[in-house]
């Protein structure tokens, strides 16, 4: 699912309004990510199908609130789509769309208020859960901009299948993630692999 909420003043003041252009960048750069995943092993044929909606109704502004309290506006968008939560909006989409597995990307619109950098009030700007059930990117992602989205989304994305951050001051290269309980052998500092592309770096 990829949603680009648009406040409408039930709760907070609108501070950000999506144009047609930021809409189709953002739609374009998530889909970039998803096609440069899927080259990464085109012998999985791993396949993307997806759920968009522009301008999501939210009785919230997102980028007036704290990073990890999005689970609040995340929920109040789907909900305007029927689903109690995020998590039965994802199994929905799975079960309807006949897909092994689902995740959602939500977008918040950070250009009407220049004053956040391009993050949410406690510095967060993209992250996404271990697992699932989402992430979440600004439009600016803070110094990263709407030209290197797809590559942010593509790391992001990573977390949603339990990859671990591999930069220094991220994961520990002994923690153990993912289905197959691997170990974090890439992580700059103290891990037994070198590979400097990896997009976890």
């Amino acid at each position: 699912g990829l949603f680009l909420p648009q406040a409408n003043g039930s709760l907070d003041p609108v501070r950000t309004t999506w144009t047609a252009v930021q809409e189709a960048a953002v739609a374009a750069k998530v889909n970039a990510a998803m096609t440069w995943i899927q080259a990464q092993s085109p012998e999985s044929q791993l396949t993307f199908v997806w759920d968009i909606h522009l301008g999501a109704p939210c009785d919230y502004e997102p980028i007036l609130h704290p990073g990890l309290d999005s689970w609040i506006w995340v929920d109040n968008v789907v909900q305007k789509f029927g689903h109690s939560n995020i998590r039965a909006y994802n199994n929905s989409l799975r079960i309807s769309l006949n897909t092994d597995w689902a995740f959602s990307v939500f977008v918040a619109n950070d250009q009407g208020y220049p004053a956040s950098g391009g993050r949410f009030p406690d510095g967060y700007f993209a992250f996404a859960y271990l697992g699932g059930p989402y992430q979440v990117m600004t439009y600016s992602n803070a110094g990263w901009g709407i030209s290197e989205m797809d590559t942010v989304c593509a790391h992001e994305t990573g977390h949603n299948f339990w990859t671990l951050d591999e930069y220094p001051g991220g994961s520990s290269p002994t923690r153990r993630s993912g289905y197959f309980n691997a170990i974090n052998g890439n992580a700059i500092s103290g891990g037994v692999i070198d590979d400097p592309k990896c997009v976890m770096r």
